[in-house]
């Protein structure tokens, strides 16, 4: 409150208001330094807190995320940082409500705990608003199990209507690592798949069940090694189910060209940009969905993926007349999705269920089977097209935006037709038991 030395101790203001501007103690006396401005940006979000003792003082990870975001050399107080300082800052007449809000709207019933620890995997850990949903959802499922299990609730309440607000370090304490398996038990056995369907199917896949095991050791080390509150890791032993890794499935180039071809109706140029997008980028739905269009520069494109991760692609001729053709198009959207690319009819940004079922409509009406090929199975046959004409492995990984080269490896199975017909044409190949030549039939390259 005394920071460059101020006559009388002056609380720091906001990092920023939403027309850029910065506010800060420093900023008023004209000594704003790179660094300075940046540590004072960071604390200005949570500098509200210490206005007030009754409430809870912001957990130290959060102060330290702060920081961290605000030392990026790309920091512009986006989304993610207004949600933070919306949930820490205090406006006039807005104290008691700006204090009680939880770290995203839909964690509203979430303790404390579990708050906290949704605030470290976006804050320190740098993963995606969609990841912390996720686990939020995989982490609510798992305490509402076993608060029935334990009989700390009526058996005949459904398990969606279980309060986990209530979920404190006590019960965490008492977590086995038997109540583990008993959950992971009811996943793989009781749980539907379809929780609104009459028909639904029993038993989440492998790789559903994999990724709330993921959940449940995450959270379990952080309040083990980060917040210190476990002595001892339940779940330490916990080993996640065997995923197995299947080939993708794509479509062939005559395939794709028909895919193209059946796009149709009062949203074709539209939806012929988006279907060009998928099968000429390897993107994912939720980042085609993503676009923006101030994300466009020249013939690249700026996405955001997983994490938060952003990467730079390139637009071939075929997505840039997609592009043009389909602007004039374009609905003018609703104020709030001003500067979304793609636009639904009700002129919000199109959502991901929307472009799923659009790819499945395109699908059946080129006359593939929309059972087994499917908006995703684009990004895949983008991959497996781009190999098979000679991209490396490693443009590949960038391209699609894996993490991991291991990711990207999946694709390299076209290979198999390459060895195949390497095999065929070892002159050795016609030669049999008893010496006899058998001219040998050499296998058809192709890209299925």
């Amino acid at each position: 409150r005394n920071i460059g030395g101020a006559a009388s101790p002056q609380p720091l203001g906001p990092c920023r208001s939403m027309d850029g501007t910065v506010h800060t103690a420093a900023a008023q006396q004209g000594r704003v330094g790179s660094v300075y401005d940046r540590i004072c940006r960071a604390l200005g979000n949570i500098s509200a807190l210490n206005k007030n003792s009754a409430h809870q003082p912001c957990p130290f990870h959060e102060v330290v995320g702060f920081i961290i975001r605000c030392f990026s050399e790309n920091c512009k107080f986006d989304a993610n940082c207004r949600m933070r300082y919306n949930k820490y800052s205090i406006t006039a007449g807005e104290e008691s409500a700006a204090m009680d809000k939880p770290m995203n709207e839909y964690a509203a019933d979430a303790p404390r705990v579990l708050r906290d620890f949704l605030t470290y995997i976006s804050t320190i850990r740098g993963k995606s608003e969609k990841t912390a949903h996720e686990y939020y959802l995989d982490l609510r499922l798992f305490f509402r199990v076993l608060k029935h299990n334990k009989g700390a609730v009526d058996k005949n309440l459904p398990l969606d209507e279980i309060d986990i607000s209530d979920i404190d370090l006590d019960f965490i304490r008492d977590i086995t690592l038997s109540d583990t398996y008993d959950y992971l038990e009811y996943m793989a056995q009781s749980r539907p798949t379809q929780q609104n369907s009459n028909h639904t199917n029993y038993g989440l896949s492998v790789n559903s069940r994999a990724r709330k095991v993921s959940a449940i050791r995450a959270f379990f080390r952080y309040l083990t090694d980060k917040q210190h509150v476990l002595e001892v890791n339940p779940v330490s032993g916990l080993e996640a189910p065997t995923v197995r890794k299947s080939l993708p499935t794509y479509l062939t180039t005559d395939d794709s060209v028909r895919l193209l071809e059946s796009v149709t109706g009062p949203y074709a140029e539209r939806d012929y940009c988006i279907l060009t997008f998928f099968l000429n980028c390897g993107m994912r739905v939720s980042e085609l969905v993503g676009l923006n269009l101030t994300d466009f520069k020249d013939d690249t494109v700026r996405v955001l993926g997983k994490g938060g991760k952003q990467r730079t692609v390139f637009l071939n001729d075929a997505c840039l007349a997609a592009l043009e053709q389909y602007l004039p198009k374009r609905l003018e959207p609703n104020e709030q999705d001003a500067d979304a690319l793609f636009v639904s009819k009700k002129r919000n940004r199109i959502n991901v269920q929307t472009v799923k079922w659009l790819g499945k409509k395109y699908i059946g009406q080129a006359g593939l089977d929309p059972k087994k090929y499917s908006a995703h199975k684009l990004r895949h046959t983008a991959a497996t097209l781009m190999y098979q004409n000679g991209v490396d492995i490693r443009t590949l990984q960038s391209i699609l935006g894996h993490s991991s080269v291991d990711t990207t490896m999946i694709y390299t199975h076209i290979e198999n037709e390459n060895m195949r017909e390497a095999a065929a044409r070892n002159p050795l190949a016609e030669i049999r038991p008893n010496g006899e030549r058998v001219p040998v039939k050499q296998p058809k390259n192709s890209d299925k």
